[in-house]
């Protein structure tokens, strides 16, 4: 490629950039005039910004010899200077062609023909804009008072023959700064700066294996010191020998060279686990540092995602007849890009779907004493564990439940007594089922029964969930929770038949253990009763098909981790539960781009490569019912209140293990991250034990069993302190707080601990 042919392909990229964003700023204009209700300064505030922009994309495009667009833009100038001049009020026809001419930008820019048709309507519209704007001149060049060439009513005198110099408005002031203040920018290709990312990303491998060398490091330490006590006896037997004999044999001079060598390795040891632990938190601040740089790099607002969203709620609403408002809250919120690339036809269905299924037309509305015109509403916020959720609302009339229910029998995927005895949430799960729809006719916009499906699938692809609520004649509401990157996230590493997996911490309810007397075979399926529900088990092992399907429990007690997927609940049985930490996603490559059940692969700080898991795939893979069914106990006969304990613990992985414990033993657990959480929640609600750790965040378990002895309403509540702050002093302390019992995980039990719950409820 020669050296001018380079330039012109790069000179194509940057209008291809400015384009849109002059297309954009058109587009976001026309939407605000055609709605009206504006006032006179701000009407004039956007049609100059549509003039200037309209102006800005034809000179681009005369630079890049694209006479197709500039053919356009020209008109679409001529149009909005007679708005500017108030000679001209655009009809529906006008913001139609309009449109449309935003449409063939686009599509000339991909090598569509050019549209003569369109030209010619443009044309037309711009001549009688100009028609009107030289009849309007006429009309004020003869009054006295005539504004000639700018100048201020009143100021007639002749132009010299210098040039005369027209002073700069503010707002082409304010676009000179903004020019001179982009030229300190660069334009990055978006792929180029992801893979830059993604390199960044991997230095998270590099920080984990020093923090375990680190640790290493700690062991050996703490092998050295044991070991330095028996030398240390050793060292005073041969200082006896040494006195009694009065030639030192050769053994008796090696040992003390051994206790030299020793004494230097100490030393040497203690250095290099100080160095190696400052190296590795030094390290860990930059590389996470570098990481964040980078990733706010590549995270876009959600505004970029929503531009095209005004103009296709206007043209579908058009379509079927009703009028709708598009309201958003949030958009500033900045997330991943390829989270963003990944929504947009979820999001875009769902938006179809409450304008044709949700919203009523202006009579139906009115009928039922509401506004004439709906709203669909786009809240996006941010959540905990990284994530943002997006609620998605319409003022409709809401799901049709029994429609939904009769479509589920008509299709077989219920029985008719089972549909009968479905709850609300169970009917709203079923309008995820693909192939499912109440619509009667099948158009454009909806009636195949896919897109729901399909939406749910593409979210949780990205490991985000989708769960819908509905008022009947107030409206649906969907809620969307997605991560904010997909390049890290938390996971919890598991063991199944000796191989290690990883399940993303957003879908772990909880882990727990599983007794055998616990099980319940509920339709010739293994259940666990969970809060009066019974979650279907499974073996993960057999469920990846590593094992054949299993027998019956029938070890004593095995662990489980609750998955949850969108309102349902699956137990997975695996060997060892190891903990949780943050994962570096690598992708599998085109040739395993979508492999069942599994999501990707990471690399661990040990340098094995270990899977993870796609808790959507897996239950499907488990062929579970979108409800879990009511446990034996809950439908038939009354069965004892369970005693309830709340649970502190900051630390993830000691929460899940602790809540695991007492809830195997028939306990209602909840849990709180720390002191001030779990006062809080002693205030409003009646517990029978509290468990807590000691060293947490905002309030501490010393502080919280102060506070709880200080309110009359918690002062006899029982409290047991589980810490690894183990020390005579500590125990001491936690007493004196008011602690009934005090547990150090250094010989921590599990049959201990319930011994002591027990015995203090």
């Amino acid at each position: 490629m020669s050296r001018e042919s380079e330039f012109l392909a790069r000179l194509k990229q940057t209008f291809k950039a400015e384009a849109e964003e002059h297309r954009a700023a058109i587009l976001s204009g026309l939407l605000e005039l055609e709605k009206g209700e504006l006032g006179t300064q701000r009407q004039e505030e956007i049609v100059e910004i549509v003039f200037r922009a309209a102006h800005s994309l034809k000179g681009a495009a005369r630079a890049v010899d694209m006479g197709g667009i500039e053919r356009l833009c020209q008109s679409m100038e001529a149009i909005f200077s007679a708005m500017k001049k108030g000679h001209r009020r655009p009809d529906r026809g006008t913001f139609e062609a309009l449109y449309r001419a935003l449409d063939t930008v686009a599509a000339l820019q991909q090598g569509a023909v050019p549209d003569p048709e369109l030209e010619d309507v443009l044309r037309r519209l711009a001549h009688a804009g100009s028609a009107a704007e030289e009849e309007g001149e006429s009309r004020e060049g003869t009054q006295p008072e005539a504004n000639l060439a700018g100048r201020p009513p009143g100021d007639v005198s002749p132009p010299s023959g210098e040039p005369h110099a027209i002073p700069t408005p503010p707002r082409a002031r304010a676009a000179s700064t903004a020019t001179i203040a982009m030229s300190e920018t660069v334009r990055v290709p978006a792929d180029r700066l992801r893979s830059i990312y993604l390199r960044a990303e991997e230095l998270l491998s590099v920080k984990q294996r020093m923090k375990r060398n680190a640790a290493d490091v700690s062991e050996l330490q703490a092998l050295q010191a044991a070991w330095h006590r028996d030398r240390r006896q050793a060292a005073a037997v041969v200082r006896g020998m040494r006195e009694r004999l009065a030639d030192s044999p050769p053994a008796l001079r090696f040992l003390e060279r051994v206790d030299a060598h020793a004494r230097t390795l100490a030393s040497r040891l203690d250095g290099m686990a100080a160095a190696a632990e400052a190296d590795c938190l030094h390290a860990a601040e930059r590389v996470d540092a570098l990481a964040e740089e980078i990733r706010s790099a590549l995270m876009l607002p959600f505004s970029t995602l929503l531009e095209l969203f005004p103009r296709m709620v206007r043209d579908l609403a058009s379509e079927e007849g009703k009028a709708v408002n598009w309201e958003v809250r949030g958009e500033d919120i900045r997330i991943d890009r390829r989270v963003l690339e990944e929504i947009k036809d979820p999001l875009i269905h769902l938006v179809r779907n409450s304008i044709s299924h949700g919203i009523e037309k202006p009579e139906d509305r009115q009928a039922c004493g509401k506004r004439p015109a709906g709203t669909v509403t786009l809240a996006v916020e941010r959540a905990e564990k990284d994530e943002v959720q997006l609620t998605l609302s319409d003022d409709g009339r809401g799901v049709d439940l029994e429609r939904v229910k009769a479509a589920a029998v008509a299709g077989g995927y219920l029985t008719a007594a089972a549909a009968s005895a479905s709850n609300d949430q169970d009917a709203l799960e079923l309008i995820f089922v693909s192939e499912l729809s109440t619509s009667p006719l099948i158009t454009e916009i909806s009636g195949r029964g896919l897109g729901l499906a399909i939406a749910r699938e593409k979210i949780e692809a990205v490991g985000g969930q989708i769960a819908a609520e509905s008022t009947p004649g107030g409206g649906a509401r969907f809620r969307i929770r997605v991560p904010l990157s997909l390049a890290t996230f938390r996971g919890v590493l598991v063991k199944s038949l000796g191989r290690t997996f990883v399940v993303p911490t957003a879908n772990v309810d909880r882990a727990i253990t599983v007794a055998a007397d616990a099980v319940v075979l509920l339709e010739n399926r293994q259940t666990v009763p969970l809060d009066g529900r019974a979650v279907p088990l499974v073996s993960l092992g057999a469920l990846l098909g590593l094992a054949a399907p299993e027998e019956p429990v029938s070890d004593p007690v095995r662990f489980a981790l609750v998955l949850q997927v969108s309102g349902a609940r699956i137990a997975l049985v695996v060997d060892e539960v190891q903990g949780e930490q943050e994962i570096l996603v690598k992708n599998l490559g085109r040739q395993l781009a979508r492999v069942r059940n599994l999501a990707g692969a990471t690399v661990l700080a040990t340098g094995e490569v270990v899977p993870i898991l796609n808790p959507g795939d897996l239950m499907k893979s488990a062929h579970l019912p979108h409800a879990e069914a009511p446990t034996p106990a809950a439908a038939g006969s009354r069965v004892p209140p369970k005693r309830r304990i709340l649970l502190a613990e900051d630390s993830v992985t000691s929460r899940m293990l602790l809540q695991a414990i007492l809830e195997s033993a028939g306990y209602l657990v909840q849990t709180a991250v720390d002191g001030a959480e779990a006062f809080a929640a002693l205030r409003t609600s009646e517990f029978d034990l509290l468990v807590s750790d000691v060293d947490m965040p905002r309030m501490n378990g010393f502080d919280l069993c102060r506070k709880i002895r200080a309110r009359p309403g918690t002062a006899e509540l029982p409290i047991v302190l589980v810490t690894t702050l183990g020390s005579r002093e500590d125990r001491e302390k936690g007493i004196d707080a008011g602690a009934n019992a005090y547990i150090a995980k250094a010989g921590f039990d599990r049959s201990n601990l319930l011994e002591v719950v027990g015995r203090l409820l």
